[in-house]
């Protein structure tokens, strides 16, 4: 009975990987999900990386292992072969992306994508976002300027077609708009009236 019991316990760590704390590398793997950061690292990975060194960072016929590097190399010379370059062998050049602001600023993130995959057990392909991480993570959606300025422009269009509004805020706006004011509503009948008495008198 204690077997069994001892083998769910032991898959259960199998199945979480983490290297926690604000060092660059630290990731989290858990049954196959990842922290955001190591999702990025993944996403920079393939955009920029996948070309040369292959899918999932396994390395290609003329571009070397970079989880394996990853694990044997520390951060410092793992974030300085991208930002200078390399010659790897004569012939095969690793570019410079010191002048790629997008790569200089997921290094960290491409650091923990490889080294969840080599030492997390992360596995091959397109990981998914751990739900509980990406939760906390996502940002209150706000309206965007954009959208008030398209408004703004709508609301334009409609006055210059007569068209009613369909925000009822901005209807009862252009109502209110469309009111005369107190004063002028009263010379308006003060005319009125007068224009009437003359008449009575030239009878």
């Amino acid at each position: 009975m204690l077997l069994p019991m001892a083998g769910m316990a032991f898959q259960a760590m199998a199945d979480e990987h983490r290297v926690t704390g604000d060092a660059p590398g630290a990731f989290v793997v858990e049954d196959g999900k990842v922290d955001p950061d190591t999702y990025e690292g993944y996403i920079t990975y393939t955009r920029v990386c996948m070309a040369c060194h292959g899918p999932d960072g396994l390395g290609s016929s003329f571009a070397p292992n970079l989880v394996r590097a990853a694990e044997r190399r520390g951060w410092a010379d793992f974030a300085g072969t991208i930002a200078a370059g390399r010659e790897v062998q004569p012939g095969q050049v690793m570019p410079s992306f010191a002048d790629d602001l997008y790569v200089m600023g997921n290094i960290g993130k491409i650091y923990s994508y490889l080294r969840a995959r080599g030492e997390g057990g992360l596995g091959r392909g397109r990981p998914r976002i751990i739900e509980s991480v990406q939760e906390e993570a996502e940002p209150e959606e706000a309206i965007p300027e954009e959208a008030g300025q398209q408004n703004a422009d709508q609301e334009k269009l409609d006055q210059q077609e007569g068209v009613e509004s369909k925000d009822p805020d901005r209807a009862g706006k252009n109502q209110e708009k469309a009111k005369p004011e107190s004063g002028e509503a009263s010379t308006t009948e003060a005319s009125t009236t007068e224009a009437s008495t003359q008449d009575e008198v030239e009878e």
